[in-house]
């Protein structure tokens, strides 16, 4: 259960983007796109807690993001934020967001909302080394394997567009 691998818990405050003036803070908020982030913000709720990233983001319909910044995320979204309960990087994280999407794939929805109980409970398949212990060597070597390749077939592509 996730419950085993991170803290859960839901933003506080009441920022409102459409209250807010540009700058360099994420706001996240309920979204498939651009990682959740509605909006850059200036501005803030006092009662409001800044996240420091490399941290996991679920939205209310089950979507999940890593985040390796720090951010805001409003309330009223209900973005539930997964810190970890142990040291892991954003190789760990990124493995894991995968293995998040596969196993909500279908189960949430406007009547069936991913809440925080909901997503302590969720169960995901992830690899396990010889003692049963989640196997964080074999997922950061998975991801930093299929970066690299996503940059090689970006860099042909590029090198075919100069052409």
């Amino acid at each position: 259960m996730l419950s085993e691998l991170f803290d859960v818990s839901l933003p506080s405050g009441d920022i409102q983007a459409d209250k807010c003036d540009d700058g360099k803070f994420a706001l996240l908020s309920a979204g498939f796109n651009n990682n959740g982030i509605c909006k850059f913000i200036t501005c803030y709720d006092e009662k409001a807690s800044l996240y420091n990233g490399n941290v996991i983001s679920v939205d209310m319909f089950g979507k999940p993001f890593f985040h390796g910044y720090s951010f805001y995320a409003v309330s009223h979204g209900r973005v539930n934020i997964l810190t970890p309960g142990r040291a892991m990087n954003k190789y760990h994280l990124q493995f894991i967001v995968t293995a998040i999407s596969y196993s909500v794939k279908g189960k949430f929805s406007y009547n069936q909302m991913c809440s925080s109980k909901r997503v302590k409970r969720l169960i995901v398949q992830l690899p396990i080394d010889e003692s049963g212990q989640p196997d964080y060597a074999f997922m950061e070597r998975y991801i930093r394997a299929h970066e690299q390749r996503l940059i090689r077939e970006y860099i042909a592509y590029l090198e075919e567009r100069v052409k």
